[in-house]
């Protein structure tokens, strides 16, 4: 007879700041309101996902640079001018000290990404409604800051791969919902399996 699973049995191991750790399989989720995603990647290299959103009470959709100017470097300041590019670039930010394992333990200006003006709101509204998800993949990250970080220095490789996207439109009451997921290796395919609230996301490098 089939009994419930033992999820005691999973070897979990973790790192120095909580995150847990599977041997061979690289995961990572993350939420927004009703909505949460999963990246699994069969692979020894690490990887971030985060997810803007759709409800955010507690930040101005006008002077949000000046309430998180500290966490942007003078470049991004220049290529943020709307509130969606913020979120973007906020789930890049996310996304990327989740790859790392430090979560907010590093200071979110000492990395910077480029992102080209590709990655916007009614281009990728479109394949929302047409229940696809249309990856954008311009987006290049500077890390020179970060050379003698010793979190940064562990990390199998330096070469990173930055996909976006949008899950869930705009609407009257709340803004869309983006996705950014970071990797150290090419990823040819992106599995995408939606069910209802819930969407899980395969990484198939």
């Amino acid at each position: 007879m089939i009994g419930k699973p033992s999820f005691e049995e999973v070897p979990f191991k973790y790192n120095t700041f909580g995150k847990p750790l599977l041997d061979n399989i690289q995961f990572n989720s993350s939420s927004s309101n009703d909505i949460i995603a999963i990246v699994i990647a069969p692979s020894q290299s690490p990887i971030g996902i985060d997810l803007s959103h759709s409800r955010q009470d507690s930040i101005s959709e006008t002077d949000y640079l000046t309430q998180f100017a500290p966490i942007f470097t003078e470049n991004e300041i220049a290529q943020i001018d709307s509130y969606f590019k913020f979120n973007h670039f906020w789930t890049l930010k996310e996304a990327f000290t989740k790859l790392l394992g430090c979560g907010l333990n590093i200071d979110l200006a000492s990395f910077e990404f480029i992102v080209s003006d590709g990655f916007n709101e009614d281009v990728y509204n479109a394949s929302v409604e047409n229940n696809e998800i249309k990856w954008f993949d311009e987006i290049r990250i500077n890390t020179d800051k970060l050379v003698d970080n010793n979190v940064y220095q562990q990390l199998p490789s330096h070469d990173f791969y930055c996909y976006s996207s949008i899950l869930q439109k705009r609407t009257r009451d709340e803004l869309p919902v983006i996705v950014s997921i970071i990797t150290l290796e090419k990823v040819e395919e992106v599995a995408n399996y939606t069910d209802f609230e819930e969407t899980l996301y395969k990484c198939i490098p």
